[in-house]
């Protein structure tokens, strides 16, 4: 759209709008190097395929491909590198309106609502395993103002299939199952289904030097659909339905940001994070379930994003430690429960470089005792002591199209050791505790 005014006398201007219509078909292409810790870079591509308009009612129809290529440390020995590929194929069909049978949809229209519905599939390649997933997913979105914004899925199906390739894999699978850990059942052919809701709501004006928030409430509730069939119909044991595993859990996290301009050139960013994600029902371990959740509902501490002071991953749960000091945040730990806070001062130094000085501090933790992870259960106000917490420097490169960054971050407070022994600052005879370097594009937060 262009506008343009043109001047009529002395007293009037006419105003002449141009518009041009969108193709009714594009094509983009996206070609890059993934920069992620934890892995090796490797190369990725993404195509998009668009149609517009396509049934005559201002739907957008979407085919979407991708297909990446990059090393991750080994299951088995984190000093092994091994060659992960990742690829997937989606379509999505967007809705310029609520798809309902009643007549909210009309009532909703003024909230620029819109119904998306979407269909996946992708597919993980490791050398200890394959793992595979069909996902559908109905969304309503729609916004009440120009800074809240609200998402709700009521059918999100994921139909998850792993095929394990190696037998040392499956022997440490089997061995953490034989001392009470149940990792072994994320990878059992399963169905996880949810209904989830999503308020977002921000008021950050890029440019613009003036106090900013941000909140994102989440909530998720799953494996209602497939226990009612179960319980009704089919009356499988041991959470299965037509021999898939299925879970039942809830998940709530609250993400909060506050930016504030201190003076022209310095802002001092602050970000709080806490989550829940809890099996319930028949996957409860006191109505004989597994106790344990779909591995991508758990949460994980550490990276660049997080507690940067530890490795993408590897942080937690509460004050665990390995038995063999050597194998110290080598295997990623998730948790049940996450709660982490992020202090960071940002200051212009010169023309497009930036300065950072940040404190983080948080852990994950299990709900339940775990034998394999003593000293991960979550204990209320005991578990204060076990808050990790590091500090360090950042140097951002803010070419405003893309942000590099380069933060170097020491252990401050590390709960794996006794409590008198839990202030490593510059303690660097250990060497658990040398600097961590993160290289990342974008802000933490």
């Amino acid at each position: 759209v262009n506008v343009n005014f043109v001047k009529r006398d002395s007293a009037t201007l006419d105003m002449n709008i141009y518009t041009n219509r969108l193709q009714k078909y594009s094509i983009s292409q996206e070609y890059g190097i993934n920069v992620v810790q934890g892995v090796i870079p490797g190369p990725f591509f993404n195509i998009n395929f668009r149609n517009r308009n396509v049934f005559g009612n201002y739907e957008i129809l979407d085919f979407n491909v991708r297909y990446a290529l990059e090393g991750q440390a080994s299951v088995l020995d984190n000093q092994n590198k091994l060659q992960t590929i990742e690829w997937g194929i989606s379509t999505s069909l967007t809705y310029p309106q609520l798809l309902t049978p009643t007549r909210l949809r009309f009532q909703a229209a003024k909230y620029n609502a819109k119904t998306r519905v979407t269909f996946g599939y992708s597919s993980t390649q490791r050398p200890e395993y394959d793992r595979y997933g069909f996902r559908s997913l109905l969304t309503y979105l729609w916004e009440t103002s120009q800074y809240s914004y609200f998402s709700f899925s009521p059918i999100d199906i994921n139909i998850i299939n792993s095929k394990i390739k190696m037998g040392a894999f499956s022997d440490y699978l089997e061995n953490l199952k034989n001392n009470g850990n149940n990792l072994y059942v994320s990878f059992l052919p399963s169905i996880v289904t949810n209904m989830n809701f999503n308020y977002t709501f921000s008021n950050h004006s890029f440019g613009k030097k003036i106090p900013s928030y941000y909140f994102r409430p989440s909530f998720e509730l799953g494996g209602i659909v497939p226990n009612l069939i179960n319980r009704t119909i089919t009356h499988e044991t041991d959470n299965k339905l037509f021999e898939l595993q299925y879970y039942q859990y809830y998940k709530i996290q609250v993400d909060f940001r506050y930016y504030k301009p201190i003076k022209f050139k310095t802002i001092l960013a602050f970000r709080f994070n806490a989550g829940l994600s809890k099996p319930y029902g028949s996957s409860g371990i006191n109505q004989g379930g597994s106790n344990v959740l779909p591995y991508e509902k758990y949460f994980f501490a550490g990276g660049t994003n997080s507690i940067r002071a530890w490795r993408y991953r590897r942080l937690g749960p509460g004050s665990y430690a390995n038995n063999d000091p050597s194998k110290q945040y080598t295997n990623e730990e998730p948790g049940n429960i996450i709660i982490e806070s992020n202090f960071e001062l940002r200051r212009k130094l010169y023309k497009f470089i930036e300065g950072a000085y940040f404190i983080d501090a948080g852990n994950v933790w299990l709900i339940n005792e775990d034998k394999t992870r003593p000293g991960g259960e979550f204990k209320y106000l005991k578990s204060f002591p076990e808050i990790a917490v590091g500090t360090g420097l950042g140097l951002r490169l803010n070419f405003t199209f893309i942000i590099v960054r380069l933060d170097v971050a020491f252990k401050a407070w590390d709960p794996v050791h006794p409590i008198s022994e839990r202030f490593v600052l510059f303690k660097f005879e250990n060497k658990n505790n040398y600097p961590v370097y993160n290289f990342s594009l974008g802000y933490p937060f």
